[in-house]
């Protein structure tokens, strides 16, 4: 298979008191199944939902516009500073890591997050209490096709 076979999408920490979101993980499995958990003081959830083909390709040329995996170096950052995790099995394959907020200046990196946040927002249907999400400009494409279910306490 070429392309994208998995990816995950981590950011948070469910026992910092600053990250009230706690910690969430969204995984994308081609050809079209995206899960979220969420782990955090008001205890688990889970979403899961089939997305649309056309996702694919924008996530794929935004990775490669990033030179992903690759990331430019940062300065030290202090100490609870929010990082967005990003791990990809297939064609790109790697790992990296970005402070939460570098993201949005960063060619290639800024769209994979857009897509990234916005899948998120749409599998949730925005439960999900993230402050800071990329946006992109216009109106959103909507990947997730309307089967999302949520288990879990809240």
């Amino acid at each position: 298979m070429n392309g994208i076979e998995r990816l995950e999408y981590q950011f948070g920490n469910e026992h910092s008191p600053t990250q009230r979101h706690g910690r969430v993980v969204l995984t994308l499995a081609a050809p079209d199944s995206l899960s979220v958990y969420n782990i955090g003081r008001r205890g688990e959830r889970r979403w899961h939902a089939a997305v649309d083909g056309s996702l694919w390709s924008p996530l794929e040329n935004a990775l490669r516009e990033a030179g992903f995996p690759a990331v430019p170096r940062q300065s030290l950052l202090p100490a609870g500073s929010a990082i967005r995790e990003l791990t990809v099995v297939g064609d790109p394959c790697g790992r990296a890591g970005l402070p939460w907020h570098a993201a949005l200046d960063l060619p290639g990196y800024a769209t994979v997050f857009a897509i990234l946040d916005n899948l998120l927002e749409q599998a949730t249907e925005g439960s999900l209490p993230c402050e800071a999400r990329v946006r992109c400009p216009g109106p959103q494409p909507v990947w997730v096709i309307p089967t999302s279910i949520c288990t879990g306490s809240a």
